[in-house]
């Protein structure tokens, strides 16, 4: 397989437990994600990685449909190690089950770019970002294996990705988005009942779900 997309998503979030079952639309929010994903042309496989813990198992009966693995709650990380070694893709494309518009377009142009840089790892996320709700991170699958990349800090096995960005010993690339310094307040991800609300509102308005990120933004940014 070449290209593997890992949705990580729980339902015991601090802020706002069972955010991705949060109605959006006419759907739910990890289901509108799963759909504008499912259009990508770069990627093979989707698999949701959950946790064992029984508050998710309202997550696996809602998407019973999909590819489904569960793991460690906290420990995130080996939720991918695993998922790496049993169907050793040449690349995981990391996305998180709050971000409901990450745009299939997005991927396969990160996934370009990130092949033709011969990247380790490549992200619109962190240098000049994309509007958070956007995020997107793919890295090679053998990143995983490597004994450096296994530190024992909390942080890490539940972020998976900042030593992958901040160690300086893998090749890196940064998608800026142009626009930055006017999107950077905008937030398309779900943090709060307020953030869902918001989302609500421009699917009503204009039906956001349907779209890419282009065309997002072309109707979001005169209103900026």
């Amino acid at each position: 397989m070449r290209n593997l997309c890992i949705v990580q998503a729980r339902m015991s979030s601090t802020r706002f437990p069972g955010k991705v079952l949060a109605p959006l639309g006419e759907s739910t929010v990890m289901k509108v994600l799963l759909s504008r994903l499912s259009m990508s042309r770069s990627i093979q496989e989707i698999i949701v990685a959950t946790s064992l813990d029984p508050s998710d198992d309202a997550l696996v009966d809602h998407i019973r449909d999909q590819k489904i693995f569960r793991g460690d709650l906290l420990d995130v990380r080996s939720r991918f190690i695993e998922l790496g070694k049993k169907y050793a893709p040449q690349n995981i494309v990391r996305i998180t089950g709050d971000c409901p518009l990450v745009c299939h377009e997005l991927v396969d142009k990160m996934m370009i770019v990130h092949e033709t840089e011969g990247s380790d790892y490549t992200a619109n996320c962190n240098i000049n970002p994309y509007p958070k709700g956007f995020d997107i991170e793919i890295f090679r699958t053998d990143v995983l294996l490597r004994t450096d990349y296994l530190t024992g800090y909390s942080y890490d096995k539940e972020h998976v990705t900042p030593w992958m960005y901040s160690s300086g010993k893998l090749r890196v690339t940064n998608l800026e988005f142009p626009q930055h310094d006017k999107s950077r307040k905008l937030n398309f991800s779900i943090d709060t009942q307020k953030d869902l609300l918001f989302l609500n509102q421009l699917e009503i308005e204009q039906s956001v779900s349907k779209h890419t990120f282009k065309e997002i933004w072309k109707r979001i940014e005169p209103q900026i």
